[in-house]
């Protein structure tokens, strides 16, 4: 039975699913100081999106213990979650 869950997890993978497609986005064309400035102003137009990093960063101590006793429902929600977001990067590929 797992003690610590996935909570933190499973926001470290939110957080991925939400930042890869605009990281493909500002990279498609090489990354330079421009990338950077654009980035600093999603983060304006997103303050949600400061604070979901900010959450993530904040659990992601606890990660490599929910890691440890991760159970196969947890293993297998974490795949389904990522592989459901899939069509977003790829179409993130194509922009």
């Amino acid at each position: 039975m797992e003690k610590h869950g996935i909570k933190e997890l499973e926001e470290a993978v939110d957080l991925l699913i939400e930042l890869l497609p605009l990281f493909m986005k500002l990279g498609a064309d090489g990354i330079d100081l421009s990338d950077g400035i654009a980035l600093v102003e999603e983060f304006k137009k997103r303050p949600e999106l400061v604070e979901h990093i900010r959450k993530a960063v904040e659990g992601a101590t606890k990660i490599p213990q929910e890691i440890g006793d991760i159970s196969f429902k947890e293993a297998f929600d974490l795949g389904s979650k990522l592989v459901y977001a899939l069509p977003r990067f790829f179409f993130g590929l194509l922009k």
